[in-house]
């Protein structure tokens, strides 16, 4: 309704302005008789009166055909006025030089008519296209979100004992791929941690249940023994199964530790140097005890993008090996260098070494190099495993000679960490 009578209003300014150019013209009588000629629907009628003279003499010159009048012209501009029971709607132009004065006036309800009915006319198409939009908007978003349906479903009969990844192959639309691609991404990292859980259960299961029947037979052996010496010899395997028990879960343990992939190994800086020395200090008394020579040549200021608690697994496996494996009075070297872009951590020794083949399963799991030998077999897989997330190389060569042979030297080259 407001823009309608705007749009009228401005109808009115303009019939105002035509008529006072035809009155200053002098031909009124002529168009008084067009103006109410024929009416179009949706024309508002409209109706004149011009006047003439001084302010105090002011004479009504024409009015529109059966238009009774308006009294005494208004104020210039648009205003209300009551007349022949009506409501109507004036705007007033004046000419001060030739002393016309122009009203016209329509009447409110016509007014009124003509907005309702120009509202119905905009507003009716529009209701009956409404149900027809919204089944048109329900079938395009239904079709639409069939993929993210079919998707849901896929999700939903997702085996939680065998995850598999979901069709790649199914079109999404572009805004749902990514998810997609996430719910993968986490089915696979879902599948590396089960993996992982199952490894550990079969190792320990297979490592634990021979010594765990050895352990009970010589403490039933112990329990009993006729005289003392056989009950003490029964009891110190017991402790030495004890011992090797304890090594084995505690390599478990870090195995299971470092099976998931770990975001952190490759973006955080340790000093090697330091860790390095701290972890040669921890083996000194022992290599002591043994008769044996433990030196560390390392390179100062040497960084690597690594954890520094993996640093100390990979380390610790490596020394312990060396120093369990070549025997008493054996030479055991640990060095670090560095050049561009690489640390390179050394531990090699003289001990009875080994030939390509055997070198070549040393890093498998639970492989011993000698049937009779000590441990447990994991050291080397778990600095294998830290060697492949850290992006390191792992190499197994000649070491220190000795006089029948030559020992074993495993090297780890590590990416040197960048500056911040």
């Amino acid at each position: 309704h407001h823009e309608a009578n705007e749009i009228l209003d401005a109808q009115l300014v303009q019939v105002a302005n035509t008529l006072l150019s035809i009155a200053s013209a002098g031909e009124m009588a002529h168009y008084a008789t067009r103006l109410n000629r024929d009416p179009h629907h949706y024309t508002v009628p409209t109706v004149f009166e011009i006047w003439h003279g001084p302010p105090t003499d002011r004479q009504r010159l024409a009015a529109s055909p059966g238009h009774p009048g308006f009294g005494l012209p208004p104020n210039p501009g648009h205003s209300e006025r009551t007349a022949g029971g009506r409501r109507w709607r004036l705007y007033t132009l004046e000419q001060r030089p030739s002393g016309y004065r122009v009203v016209v006036a329509q009447k409110q309800s016509a007014r009124a008519r003509m907005a309702r009915e120009t509202s119905l006319v905009l507003l009716l198409p529009t209701l009956l296209a409404l149900p027809l939009f919204a089944w048109a908007v329900s079938r395009v978003v239904s079709k639409t979100l069939q993929p993210v349906d079919r998707l849901a479903r896929e999700v939903q009969a997702l085996d939680t004992q065998a995850l598999t990844s979901l069709d790649t192959t199914m079109p999404l639309p572009g805004e749902i791929e990514p998810l997609r691609f996430a719910m993968n991404t986490l089915i696979q990292r879902i599948n590396v941690a089960l993996d992982a859980e199952r490894r550990f259960t079969a190792d320990a299961a297979h490592e634990l249940r021979t010594p765990l029947a050895a352990l009970k037979v010589q403490a039933q052996v112990a329990q009993r023994a006729q005289n003392a010496e056989i009950q003490q010899h029964a009891l110190n395997q017991v402790l030495s199964g004890v011992n090797r028990m304890t090594h084995l879960v505690e390599q478990l343990l870090t195995l299971a530790r470092i099976d998931p992939a770990h975001p952190a190994m490759v973006h955080t800086s340790c000093d090697a140097t330091a860790r390095l020395a701290e972890c040669c200090a921890g083996f000194a008394e022992s290599a002591i005890a043994s008769g044996q020579t433990l030196v560390s040549d390392l390179a100062p200021d040497c960084k690597l993008a690594l954890e520094p608690v993996w640093l100390d697994i990979a380390a610790r496996n490596l020394i312990d090996n060396a120093l369990r494996y070549a025997g008493p009075g054996a030479r055991v070297e640990v060095r670090l260098w560095q050049d561009s872009s690489h640390c390179t951590l050394s531990v090699r020794d003289n001990g009875p070494g080994m030939s390509a083949a055997e070198r070549s399963t040393l890093t498998a799991r639970f492989a011993r190099g000698e049937a009779d030998a000590e441990g447990c077999g994991l050291g080397l897989s778990i600095v294998e495993r830290i060697a492949m997330l850290a992006h390191a190389r792992l190499e197994i060569r000649d070491g220190l000679p000795r006089a029948d042979g030559v020992g074993l030297d495993v090297q780890l080259r590590f990416p040197r960490a960048t500056a911040p």
